[in-house]
């Protein structure tokens, strides 16, 4: 059963993993360009290594509670994020 859960969940965490190596790209690229970092936590520097340790802690938590059904919301809020970052790429370009 344990395993079963593990599989049905490798596409949302794939989904995941990949919005989040999105947002990494989005977000250095319009720094490059002069924007800013809106998060307070990813300010604090080595914005990739930090997403991406962020990234992993979130999917090991809910795997590890048994809670992964929730990663879809995750997934919901990083499309947004995504899109928000690509518009602001747009304005800036």
């Amino acid at each position: 059963m344990k395993e079963n859960k593990l599989q049905e969940s490798k596409l949302p965490i794939a989904l995941f993993l990949a919005l989040n190596g999105l947002d990494i790209y989005l977000t250095n690229s319009t720094i490059s360009l002069g924007s800013r970092e809106l998060s307070p936590i990813m300010n604090l520097g080595h914005l990739p290594l930090m997403k991406v340790v962020l990234s992993a802690l979130v999917v090991l938590l809910l795997l590890k509670s048994n809670e992964i059904y929730l990663l879809k919301y995750v997934n919901i809020g990083m499309c947004v994020v995504v899109v928000y970052n690509t518009l602001t790429l747009w304005s800036w370009v």
